[in-house]
């Protein structure tokens, strides 16, 4: 937000300074001055299990719905410059119009897109960028609860490459945003109050004290041939669960049931989720109630 408002604000008081200086002669920009052009184009991605937000409707088979908020704010870096555009409008399909000024990009330029734009907290050359510190914190302190995501961990990335004609600029061609975090639904038969999730030995996601719950939803990064280990709070006991060759796909959506009560039990099974096989009451494992 600021950033947007620090560059519209620059961007009118550049246009103002050009009209006229104090003599009423027009004036020209100084060349060490970053001018804007204003820059328009649709992303979106399809409803499904690579879809671009966090939102869940379990009655309709655990699908992952696009959910564009006007008002998003979304980077766009490019030639090392970090610009701040918003959604403007959404339309049926779940495409949204991204709009704003932004500084002056060249035909054919590489562009990276990252949603939030508060995810990145500095970039480089070209479309380098680093993701804000604050907001992977977020991943170590999640409530368990769907809302939890889509407000804090929900991350999407896009890439493209400008299009520019005069003083405005586009997308040359179509661009998603496909998440980039798996969200996994932990089942466990005793109510849980705290859990972290460790792959190898770094902490990847971690609950705050939450409300007593069987039912758990997690942001997790995405692994490939993880070793995972689950520790669960549950009163005044803690469990510890493992699992080798873990991997978890951006995008996806995973559930797991853990049967706490048998004894020795170690091990959790990660069943990925499709649109067309979600079906409640089941059973995975061996007979471990979904």
């Amino acid at each position: 937000m600021n950033a947007f408002r620090l560059l519209s604000m620059a961007a009118a008081a550049l246009v103002t300074a050009a009209c006229s200086n104090e003599q009423g002669e027009p004036e020209t920009p100084k060349a060490n001055e970053p001018t804007a052009m204003r820059f328009a184009a649709t992303i979106g991605a399809p409803a499904g299990n690579d879809a671009t937000r966090t939102e869940y409707d379990e009655s309709s088979k655990g699908r992952i719905y696009v959910a564009w908020t006007i008002g998003d704010e979304v980077a766009l870096i490019h030639n090392g410059v970090k610009d701040v555009v918003k959604v403007e409008t959404v339309d049926d399909k779940g495409y949204a119009t991204i709009a704003g000024n932004i500084t002056t990009g060249t035909n054919g330029e590489d562009v990276a897109l990252v949603y939030p734009a508060a995810a990145v907290d500095a970039n480089g050359s070209g479309t380098a960028f680093t993701p804000n510190t604050d907001y992977a914190r977020k991943a170590l302190t999640q409530t368990g609860t769907l809302d939890y995501i889509a407000s804090n961990l929900d991350a999407r990335q896009g890439s493209g490459t400008m299009a520019v004609s005069g003083s405005s600029a586009t997308l040359s061609n179509n661009v998603a945003m496909p998440s980039q975090i798996a969200v996994w639904k932990l089942m466990p038969n005793v109510a849980a109050t705290r859990l972290t999730v460790m792959s190898g030995g770094t902490p990847v996601a971690a609950t705050a004290t939450i409300a007593a719950t069987n039912t758990i939803y997690l942001a997790l990064p995405p692994l490939a041939d993880a070793s995972l280990k689950i520790d669960v709070v549950s009163g005044s006991e803690t469990y510890t669960f493992s699992k080798e060759g873990v991997t978890l796909e951006a995008g996806k959506y995973y559930r797991s049931a853990v049967d706490m009560t048998v004894a020795g039990h170690n091990k959790i099974e990660i069943v990925e989720v499709g649109i067309n096989d979600w079906t409640e009451g089941t059973t995975i494992d061996g007979g471990q109630a979904m």
